[in-house]
């Protein structure tokens, strides 16, 4: 017969979403000597109708189908006053490419570059335009010091070409982020306090 018997374990959450452990319950109207307390206690299978009476609060019915055999059987209750918390929403994030600090490496080595080639080109073209007095007995150190020039201006204009495909492939390549949206606005605008200058990387 104890094999047979079973046994129910009751629960009461308040309003709160506590759990509550001294809650009166009845069962089938009549007096109830179980406890909200975690604890097992037996009862007579079939369909069984506890009645939860928190203090203040109204009660609240639960009917279940106690089977028999069935031991630790669970009888929860919910206060009628309990409201689910609402999820926080996710704070709203938009989607961003910042640009790398390499793309404005490489892309100042190619403006320095540029730079150079310019300066160095324009002097070796004036400097060969010195040497159109002295044709075809210039000397050879001044023949070589302007193809020098030439030379490196060469050099640096490959040196921007490259620097200026490299820079558009990290440009083009750069991961994209999620950013809250305040920390986009924030991060948008660099001001330099008391200057009245602001930097824009939009």
């Amino acid at each position: 017969m104890e094999k047979r018997q079973p046994s129910v374990v009751l629960s009461f959450k308040g309003r709160d979403g506590t759990m509550l452990t001294s809650v009166p319950v009845t069962l089938d109207g009549r007096a109830f000597d179980g406890k909200t307390d975690g604890r097992g206690v037996d009862v007579d299978p079939g369909e069984r109708t506890f009645v939860f009476a928190p203090p203040s609060e109204p009660e609240v019915r639960v009917t279940v189908l106690v089977r028999e055999g069935e031991r630790s059987q669970r009888v929860d209750a919910v206060s009628s006053r309990f409201v689910i918390p609402k999820p926080t929403p996710p704070s709203p994030s938009v989607a961003e490419r910042p640009i790398p600090w390499s793309v404005y490496a490489v892309g100042g080595l190619g403006v320095v570059a540029l730079g150079t080639a310019t300066a160095f080109g324009v002097a070796g073209i004036a400097a060969r335009g010195g040497l159109s007095s002295c044709r075809p007995t210039c000397a050879t150190d001044e023949v070589s010091s302007v193809r020098t020039l030439f030379t490196v201006a060469d050099i640096s204009l490959v040196v921007t070409v490259l620097a200026a495909g490299a820079a558009t492939v990290l440009y083009l390549t750069r991961p994209e982020t999620q950013l809250p949206a305040a920390d986009r606005t924030n991060a948008k605008s660099l001001r330099f306090l008391g200057s009245g200058l602001a930097v824009d990387f939009r």
